[in-house]
């Protein structure tokens, strides 16, 4: 699976998050940017945050299918609130992946 860049955006949640959701979300026209702009097997990392705290997400599609992975980036699965930011400014994940997928002998 393939890390991949998605054009920068500021969102929200449309419906509340459970700290064990595997689904989030989102305005129409953002999933569509993300289903569009991730292939087959990409994942990209998004960012959840309210007043309280901040959690990072990998959002991404495995033949085809939507997922997402709470709590990376050494942050904790939470529950969030309708309404919550979603953005996807660039994380050290997304960096790390970035990087893994130019370095053959790398531990990643």
């Amino acid at each position: 699976m393939a890390v991949n860049t998605v054009a920068r955006f500021e969102s929200f949640l449309t419906a509340p998050m459970t700290a064990s959701d595997t689904q989030i979300a989102l305005p129409a026209e953002i999933t569509n940017l993300l289903n569009t702009q991730l292939g087959v097997n990409d994942h990209t990392y998004l960012n959840i945050s309210d007043a309280l705290g901040i959690e990072t997400v990998k959002y991404g599609k495995v033949n085809g299918l939507v997922y997402v992975t709470r709590g990376q980036d050494k942050t904790v699965a939470r529950a969030w609130p309708k309404g919550a930011c979603v953005e996807n400014f660039p994380t050290s994940a997304l960096m790390r992946d970035m990087i893994c997928l130019l370095c053959d002998n790398c531990n990643c």
